[in-house]
């Protein structure tokens, strides 16, 4: 499906995934540009006060030009204070709205109250960019529009000559049908960009052999969730290491040593959630946190699981029996550090070797 037909429709996955997986990027991205916005729109209002009485000598300020300026100032201020907190996914499409509202009501008033036997200069340009800049959903920027739009129509038949209402709401349409053509190829490319990001980061993340997490994605992904937990974390580190696995290999060759590999990572996935984290630590070690609390009866009923599993994985033509042995540490309520969970998990799994295959031992979080 190429992008515009991805715009087109508002039940496109990739374009709701974009919305939501990427909330926090496109939150801080639309803060950066509102607090870039409204300092260059300050500026360029100064400018134009000192440039326009040269080139128009009958122009004068208005209140309306003047009350634009403080507005303009006000709302870097308050982008600039408020991008020094954490950004809130939530409060950002709020502040983009606001800064809308005000140049949307600004440039309505310069337009058509400011001299109204002038033709409009400001709303078809306003139309045309304002929903290309900031990166939100088409019915919170178009239903924004299409309000102050209605607002203009009205208050140009209004205050203005008939004859030049009828230019200016023709001009102002114009360019909102523009502006609809150019954010959707816009948002086309955006899609696009974030899909090809999406694949790279994937390629990046998951084992090439396994297609499970690889050992960085999987570390920094386990440090990140004991972070947001802590002081008070629920969760079980598992340490799983193939039973005389180097033996295999030199054996059976590395084909089906890599068809071992594989159907290890498919008996974990199998086992554990789909929000646990399940990954590849190197060579025959895989590691598995489990996210939540967990008991060890649990555990041991996976663990049981897996080694049955792992009795008939799928090798050339037929199955092939192997063990493993298996490491653990159980945490509930813990202030959790990622190292000292791993030494004892890794102690754990040590253990489990020295008792001989196919066996499993579970600690408990704190060591006693």
């Amino acid at each position: 499906m190429n992008p515009l037909k991805k715009c087109f429709l508002s039940s496109s996955p990739l374009y709701h995934r974009y919305f939501r997986e990427a909330s926090q990027q496109i939150a801080q991205q639309n803060l950066q540009l509102l607090r870039s916005l409204s300092l260059i729109t300050a500026g360029l209002l100064l400018f134009f006060f000192l440039l326009t009485p040269v080139i128009l000598p009958h122009w004068v300020i208005t209140p309306q030009h003047l009350f634009f300026l403080p507005a303009s100032l006000a709302l870097w201020v308050v982008s600039t204070l408020y991008q020094r907190s954490t950004v809130s996914r939530r409060f950002v499409p709020l502040l983009c709205v606001v800064f809308q509202a005000v140049l949307f009501t600004f440039v309505l008033l310069i337009d058509l109250l400011a001299d109204p036997n002038a033709p409009a200069s400001f709303m078809p340009g306003l139309c045309i960019s304002l929903p290309v800049l900031f990166i939100m959903p088409f019915r919170l920027s178009y239903g924004v529009m299409c309000f102050f739009e209605g607002l203009y129509i009205l208050a140009a038949l209004f205050f203005k000559d008939p004859f030049l209402a009828q230019y200016d709401i023709f001009n102002s349409v114009v360019g909102i049908a523009f502006s609809v053509a150019v954010a959707v190829v816009t948002m086309g490319l955006r899609l696009r960009d974030y899909e090809i990001r999406m694949k790279y980061k994937q390629l990046s993340t998951l084992d090439t052999l396994s297609g499970i997490l690889n050992k960085m994605a999987w570390t920094e992904a386990a440090k990140q969730y004991l972070w947001l937990c802590n002081p008070s974390t629920s969760c079980a580190l598992v340490m799983l290491d193939v039973d005389d696995f180097k033996g295999l290999n030199d054996q059976l060759g590395h084909f089906t040593g890599d068809q071992v590999l594989r159907g290890i990572s498919l008996a974990l996935t199998e086992t554990f959630r789909a929000t646990d984290l399940i990954g590849r630590f190197g060579g025959d070690e895989f590691v598995v946190l489990v996210k939540g609390p967990v008991h060890s009866a649990v555990l041991e009923e996976k663990f049981r699981g897996i080694q049955e599993k792992l009795s008939h994985i799928p090798a050339g033509d037929g199955t092939l029996a192997v063990t493993c042995s298996i490491g653990a540490v159980v945490a509930l309520h813990q202030n959790l550090d990622f190292d000292s969970l791993f030494k004892m998990a890794d102690a754990a799994l040590y253990q489990a070797k020295g008792q001989g295959k196919r066996t499993f031992v579970i600690h408990t979080f704190p060591a006693p």
